[in-house]
């Protein structure tokens, strides 16, 4: 059984300092607003009552540190709680001359959490006590009947428009260039229930939303995942966007329970006799009453279609977690020969030139460096050239020579063109070039092709680079995509750039030896 991870330990050092003034029983006035004007965990203990769990934390530092999120998580965590009601009270307490909105599939669950918003701001003693300078103006519709409040802007200047409104998505959004915008279950069944009605709901996003949040804003998306080509999908795959998913069964990191430690105490309302709280045993019993596609969707957020992948999520999960903590561009160990794989651009202008580099030892394949981007020819032998510097014991490219592409090969066995790109002759006696022409029948050998990789995954062979929590870095993140988008039931189907590199790398890697142990059988 996995190691209780005790809840203290997510607690920040304001919450900490607040706990210590509230078990000394010094709960000065003025201390405490300072520590929850700071810190929106020590504003939500101290305003409402209430214990922050550690995915609730989570949340909160993920949206200091990035303006543009999609969370899926599980129901009842209190996503609308925590996001559209304690922390946009405290963003118009801290910044009351900015604007927000709170959209939702439907206007009813943001105008009830906003009337929420008004009541406390206006009766709540502790609210008033930390932001005494937060105050009410108006409460209610604009001319186009859309439910918002004013908050009192310095000097007691009151706007036009609401500073904050809440509506539907698909409703008339009014007003000025907004600075925040919380993006609230903005799914549901009628307008995921055909690609039309879901490209209506990516088109009102990029129409209404995008193109008004001003230069520093930011965009929260919250919600659980519908299909693969819904607005969260669409919204997590843009570049600057990141994006997480939380897996009921599993803790912060990813880990699978027992015990999991999303929100691992339990208590009942006083008041509404409500059960909160999901410790392990709660969450298996709700898993038992549960429909299996209801159960993967809502509370492992994850789309019936993404286990149905030839490269499940899970799996992708288990890689990324072999990697935690490893940069990319990191050098290669000792004794170990670097291979990569290169996938060309057409010149179509549509796809990328990708280069992947690893190694393969001791039963594991290692991703070492993984780079990518719109290159002409001088910039892609640039990064080549780079490569050939930060690997000096490297065991050869393999390059696709389908078609023109055939001209980029020769170009790079050919000493004097390349000196006039900056190469020297050192790294041009160290350069080993390989064509490699693909096809149907090759992406789709169930030994050597595209399928075979996934062999990796389901024998734990397979180290993705992430960061110390077990998130992929951007270019990482691409060759996901690419591997969760990839349809080995239509092999003529585009296939993502960066799944291409990666495999054209591991096909480097099997022709200079590197084999684990379980591949070739020996254990």
């Amino acid at each position: 059984m996995a190691e209780i991870i005790p809840i203290d330990d997510f607690r920040t050092a304001a919450m900490q300092e607040y706990d210590t003034l509230r078990r000394r029983g010094r709960m000065h006035r003025y201390a405490i607003s300072e520590l929850a004007q700071a810190d929106v965990n020590v504003f939500a203990e101290h305003c409402f009552a209430i214990h922050q769990q550690p995915i609730h934390v989570r949340w909160h530092e993920e949206c200091d540190a990035h303006p543009f999120l999609v969370f899926w998580s599980p129901p009842e965590h209190g996503k609308t709680f925590q996001l559209g009601f304690v922390r946009l009270m405290w963003e118009l307490g801290n910044y009351p001359t900015r604007s927000f909105a709170h959209l939702g599939s439907g206007p009813d669950i943001p105008e009830a959490s906003l009337q929420q918003v008004a009541q406390h701001i206006v009766k709540n003693d502790r609210v008033r006590e930390v932001f005494p300078s937060l105050r009410v103006a108006r409460v209610g519709r604009t001319p186009t009947h859309i439910f918002g409040i004013w908050i009192e802007r310095p000097a007691g200047h009151i706007d036009r428009d609401p500073t904050v409104i809440a509506t539907g998505i698909l409703k008339q959004i009014v007003g000025r260039r907004l600075d925040g915008v919380l993006l609230d279950d903005i799914h549901d069944t009628d307008n995921t229930y055909t690609r039309a009605a879901r490209e209506k709901v990516k088109q009102r996003i990029d129409d209404e939303v995008l193109s008004r949040v001003s230069a520093e804003g930011w965009i929260r998306s919250i919600g659980h995942p519908w299909t693969k080509d819904d607005a969260g999908h669409w919204l997590a795959a843009k570049e600057g966007w990141q994006h997480r998913r939380y897996d009921v069964e599993c803790d912060l990191e990813g880990r699978p329970g027992p015990p999991a430690a999303l929100w691992p105490e339990a208590w009942r309302d006083p008041r509404s006799g409500v059960l909160r709280g999901w410790p392990w045993e709660r969450i298996q019993a709700k898993k038992a009453s549960t429909d299996h596609l209801t159960w993967w969707r809502m509370w492992k957020c994850r789309t019936p279609q993404e286990e149905m992948e030839l490269f499940p999520l899970s799996l992708i999960r288990r890689a990324l977690e072999r990697g935690k903590g490893l940069q990319l561009a990191r050098p290669c160990p000792e004794g170990q020969l670097a291979a990569s794989g290169i996938d060309l651009a057409t010149g179509d202008g549509h796809d990328l030139t990708v280069i992947t580099t690893g190694y393969m030892a001791g039963g594991v394949r290692h991703v070492l460096d993984i780079r990518g981007g719109l290159w002409d020819d001088a910039k892609m032998y640039h990064e080549l050239r780079e490569l050939v510097r930060l690997y000096p014991r490297h065991g050869g490219f393999l390059i696709e020579d389908n078609g023109m592409q055939r001209l980029v090969v020769r170009t790079l066995r050919r000493a004097e063109v390349m000196r006039a790109y900056g190469w020297t002759d050192e790294d041009l006696n160290r350069t080993r070039v390989l064509g490699f022409t693909t096809t149907a029948k090759r992406k789709i050998d169930p030994h050597l092709g595209i399928k075979s990789l996934v062999l990796d995954l389901q024998t734990d062979q397979l180290a993705l680079p992430s960061d110390e929590r077990a998130h992929a870095w951007r270019q990482v993140d691409q060759l996901v995509q690419g591997m969760q988008a990839y349809d080995p039931n239509e092999p003529t189907k585009h296939t993502s750039d960066y799944l291409m590199s990666y495999w054209l790398a591991c096909e480097m890697m099997r022709r200079l030896g590197q084999e684990g142990a379980k591949r070739l059988g020996l254990s």
